[in-house]
């Protein structure tokens, strides 16, 4: 992606939803980034590896407008919210999508000029849950089916990697799986988690 060098991530959920941004935090520390800012209300990360900085940003779907307002644009936007946007608020390189969530059929796709990722248990989504243990720890397996780009124009081949986490729900889940695949789209590629 040229020679850019800041990056943002816009993270669409709910105010109850959030958490998403903190697992993009660990895996991003995996990578050795190092935090350079974060915000009072801890909505508001950013990252630096090298010469590349990366904010990652939670947003409530009623304050989109105020991001483009002040002209910020996203490289990468996560949508993990019941809210179906208008057409303008997605426009970004990256979307990435809950595909098991059935309200991702009826957003404004069809001008939407950016690649598509998606994450969920199904088997069409580019990164997947391909097992799930639940004995006293639980181990998620994450397949990356799909050949990604980078936005450092890096290729991603397709991988397996583990998740271990002593208490994690469905709905923490989803947010695992955005993070990852936030973080594999920024061309991380250490991504062990135990949590």
């Amino acid at each position: 992606m040229e020679d850019k060098k800041v990056f943002f991530i816009g993270i669409i959920e709910g105010y109850n939803e959030t958490n998403t941004k903190g697992y993009i935090e660990s895996f991003f520390i995996q990578e050795e980034w190092e935090i350079i800012y974060k915000n009072n209300k801890k909505n508001i990360l950013a990252l630096r590896k090298d010469e590349t900085i990366v904010f990652a940003i939670e947003i409530n779907p009623e304050d989109l407008h105020l991001y483009y307002s002040i002209d910020i644009k996203f490289d990468i936007i996560i949508y993990n919210t019941e809210v179906i946007l208008e057409n303008k608020f997605l426009q970004c390189n990256y979307f990435i999508l809950n595909s098991d969530d059935e309200n991702w059929l009826r957003l404004p796709l069809e001008g939407l000029n950016a690649l598509v990722v998606s994450y969920g248990f199904n088997n069409k989504a580019s990164l997947t849950v391909s097992s799930y243990n639940d004995d006293n720890n639980i181990r998620l397996n994450l397949y990356l089916q799909r050949e990604v780009n980078s936005i450092l124009d890096s290729k991603i081949e397709p991988f397996e990697f583990i998740i271990n986490s002593k208490t994690i729900n469905e709905r923490e889940t989803y947010k695992i799986l955005a993070a990852a695949t936030a973080s594999l789209v920024c061309g991380n590629k250490k991504l062990h988690l135990n949590i």
